[in-house]
Formats: structure tokens, C-alpha cells, sequence
């Protein structure tokens, strides 16, 4: 892994809802507020993708079985400006990447139900992360793969060895008493996966 990024916590849009954890805000707040660094992780086609960009998004993702036309908003997404992604829940088949992948710049794998923060890790995460790690690195692309779920301190360095380049911790960060100190033990758990 030549680069590794750890995000605190992303935006996540569904069902015309944007919410970061499990605080949902309006869409004034999370333009004017957030649109410099934040990343929208969407459900759904097309409509909302120009307004993202707009905001400043630099990646937008969403889960395939929720688009009619992958291929269609994977380019509405590229001809706004912005990175495309796909998001694999626990129980959707890594079987959509394998078509996309002259299309897209990140995987992202759910290691929980989407909904709400503060879940488990779901262990199976892990094979998952393996056989995209697998299909990634065969196809010579630089996709990122990220992980987003009960990522914590003691799970990290196990799940940066699975493939991972690029990790989403919510309550992790955000329920410590120290997030420097936090963060920073996350980034040596990486590190010591290398």
C-alpha cells in the first residue's frame, strides 16, 4: 500500500437524508459547513450527484443495487469532476467490480448494516476485503479500497493486512477522550500491518 488515509467520519446520503453518525443535518448546513472536506457517500441516481460536486465532494459513492444504471452514474459522477465509487454492503457480491473496474477509484466495504454508528466489525468483512484487495491489484488500477464499520483501534492493524488503504472511524474517534491519541494509535496499527 503506497498511501494509507484514515477519514474520522463521512457523510452519508440516503433516502434523501444527509446525515454524519447519527446526527442528520440540513443541506445548508452540510454545504456551507463541510464542503471542503467532505466526501458524500450516496444511494440512489443521478439527481443529487451535480449539487455534491458542487459542495466540493471529492469522492462520490454509492451501492450499485440501489442505481438502474451503474455504468451511467459511475459516469455522471466522473463528468462532474469527481472520483466514482462503488459501496458493498455485507451481503452484496463483490461480482458488480468486476465490471466496473475501468470506472471507478474506490471500493468501499461495509463491515456493518448501513444505518446507524457505533455497530460491531462484521469479521466476514475480512474475506470480503481479501478478494477485492485480489481483484484490485490484478487489474494494475489505483483503486482505493476502503473500509467503513467497527473500525477501532484493535481491529485496524488485521484489517490494513486484509487489503485496506483507506479506513472510516466514527465512534472510535469521535467516543475517545483523546482523538489525537486515538488516531495516532490507529495510524501506528497500520503501520506495524505494513
Amino acid at each position: 500500500m503506497s498511501q494509507v488515509k484514515l477519514i474520522a467520519e463521512p457523510w452519508d446520503v440516503g433516502e434523501g437524508g444527509y446525515q454524519v453518525g447519527n446526527f442528520p443535518v440540513g443541506w445548508t448546513e452540510w454545504n456551507d459547513k463541510y464542503r471542503d472536506t467532505m466526501r458524500a457517500y450516496w444511494k440512489g441516481d443521478g439527481g443529487l450527484i451535480g449539487d455534491f460536486a458542487e459542495a466540493g465532494a471529492s469522492y462520490i459513492t454509492f451501492h450499485p443495487e440501489a442505481s438502474e444504471h451503474v455504468d451511467s452514474t459511475l459516469q455522471l459522477i466522473r463528468n462532474e469532476g469527481c472520483k466514482a465509487g462503488l459501496v458493498f454492503n455485507p451481503a452484496t457480491p463483490l461480482s458488480w467490480l468486476e465490471y466496473v473496474l475501468d470506472k471507478i477509484d474506490m471500493a468501499l466495504i461495509m463491515s456493518v448494516n448501513p444505518g446507524f454508528g457505533g455497530q460491531s466489525f462484521i469479521p466476514a468483512a475480512l474475506d470480503k476485503l481479501r478478494e477485492a484487495r485480489k481483484i484490485i491489484d490484478a487489474s494494475g488500477r489505483p483503486i482505493r479500497l476502503e473500509i467503513d464499520g467497527g473500525v477501532k483501534v484493535n481491529n485496524i492493524g488485521e484489517i490494513a493486512a486484509a487489503g485496506a488503504d483507506t479506513f472510516v472511524a466514527g465512534s472510535a474517534v469521535f467516543g475517545a477522550d483523546d482523538y489525537q491519541a486515538t488516531i495516532a494509535a490507529m495510524k501506528q496499527q497500520i503501520a506495524d500491518a505494513g
